[in-house]
This record gives structure tokens, C-alpha cells and sequence, in this order.
């Protein structure tokens, strides 16, 4: 797909690249059926930053990353008794397990436990009071792609889960002084229609963190962990728009 910048992007093109990445890889019956793959919206830049940001940028999402199989834990700093009265009294929605650090250093201590506390969750959130602890207490093994607890203010018990949710709804990027950027916008388990969305919705924030915003961009692309990149928009130089060059004479 190509288009003058001017023209920012097509949601057609949207729709089309993500039924295509859905069609091939959310299929059971096709060959390369994998369902537990990310989805990722890769910006290519002209022009690098010189540095790397210091802090994560956010991007707002219109649909939680996850679906609603996915179960979150929360690893808390205070013991997690108080807490889980919540998921006993209250709907927690996502939350499906909460653990102190203490519990966390004294119960989770061999590779196995921590594999296995892995495998049973799809995401990790900390408090952000003890997010400098979880290396030493998860080990480096645990912090693989896309596996690393994400740090949040935790708030009075009875809005954990709105918390949660809305923190769901972001992907943080780091932006590299490489002249490639991405950010995590879905995934294979959520419903089509709402990975759309979240592509739709993402794309202009992820825009404005770039310096120079959509003058900047070369390029918008759409993947997942294991499919090559489906173009969503190109930047042509205005002079070549309609195939030719308008600065000849």
C-alpha cells in the first residue's frame, strides 16, 4: 500500500492485514494455527532519535490486551491475605492469583516453581514499591519477552481490578535511537474485531510520541511474533505522488 503522508493511513488496509494475520494464524485447521502469538505495530522512522527515552512512553488501546481465558497476577508488597478477600468477595475480573514478596521469596525459590507460576498466568503486574526486587526474586529467566511484571501504583483493595484493566489497555514502549519503533497492541487470543480496534486506536498515539509525528514516518507495518510484515502505510515524497517527479522541469 502506498500514500502521500498527507492521506495518514487506510483502516481498510487495517482490516485486511489483520483478517490476513488472523485468517493464517488463528485458524485450526491451517497449518500454521499458533494462537499464542503477540501482535505488534512496527514504525519505521526517517529520522533517529540520538537517544534512548529514559522512561516508557504509553500508548492508550480502545480493548485490554488480553481475553477473557487470560488470568493476571499481582505481586503485591504487603501480605496478600488482605487482598484476596477481594477475589473470594468481590468479581476481580482478570485477577486470578495475588502474592506478596514475601510469599513469592519463600514459596517460588526453585526454577521449577517459577516455571510453573509462568505457565498457570498470562501476565504480570508488581507494585511498583518492590518492582526493584523482582529480578532477584524471579531470577533472569523470568523476565523473557513479553514476560516481565509491569510496575503499578496499587491502589485501596477495592480498585484493584478497574486499575488493573485500565493498565491493560496501554502498551508501553520504549522508544530505542534506532530508527525502528514498536509497541505491542494484541494478541491472537483476543477477537479479531477488537485486535482491529486496537490497531485503529493506537496508531495515532503511537504517531504522536514520534518526534516530528507523521512527517517522520516512513513506514507502518503490522506482524505478529512468527508472520513477516503486512504494510499498512508507506510515505511517499509529495514531489513523486501520481509517478512522477514534480520538482522536474
Amino acid at each position: 500500500m502506498k500514500t502521500s503522508s498527507s492521506t495518514l493511513y487506510d483502516k481498510d488496509q487495517v482490516k485486511k492485514a489483520t483478517h490476513a494475520l488472523w485468517e493464517t494464524y488463528n485458524d485450526p485447521e491451517k497449518p500454521a494455527f499458533n494462537p499464542s502469538q503477540e501482535l505488534w505495530l512496527n514504525m519505521t522512522i526517517k529520522e533517529a532519535s540520538p537517544q534512548r527515552s529514559s522512561k516508557p512512553k504509553k500508548i492508550s488501546l480502545k480493548h485490554a490486551i488480553l481475553n477473557e481465558k487470560d488470568k493476571v497476577c499481582l505481586i503485591t508488597k504487603e501480605c496478600e491475605t488482605r487482598y484476596n478477600k477481594l477475589l473470594k468477595n468481590e468479581k476481580s475480573g482478570y485477577i486470578e492469583k495475588i502474592i506478596g514478596i514475601n510469599t513469592l521469596e519463600t514459596s517460588y525459590k526453585s526454577p521449577e516453581s517459577r516455571c510453573e507460576l509462568a505457565s498457570m498466568l498470562s501476565i504480570f503486574f508488581v507494585d511498583i514499591r518492590v518492582v526493584g526486587q523482582m529480578k532477584k526474586v524471579l531470577g533472569e529467566s523470568f523476565f523473557g519477552p513479553n514476560r516481565a511484571p509491569i510496575p503499578i501504583e496499587i491502589p485501596r483493595p477495592k480498585k484493584i481490578n478497574s486499575t488493573i484493566i485500565k493498565h491493560l489497555k496501554i502498551s508501553s514502549i520504549m522508544l530505542s535511537n534506532g530508527v525502528t519503533q514498536s509497541a505491542k497492541v494484541g494478541s491472537l487470543r483476543m477477537d479479531e474485531r477488537e485486535a482491529f480496534d486496537n490497531v485503529c486506536s493506537a496508531i495515532p498515539g503511537f504517531v504522536n510520541i514520534i518526534k516530528g509525528g507523521w512527517e517522520n514516518i516512513m513506514s507502518i507495518t503490522l506482524k505478529t511474533d512468527k508472520s513477516p510484515e503486512l504494510p499498512l502505510f508507506i510515505s511517499i515524497p509529495d514531489k513523486y505522488v501520481g509517478g512522477e517527479d514534480k520538482n522536474k522541469t
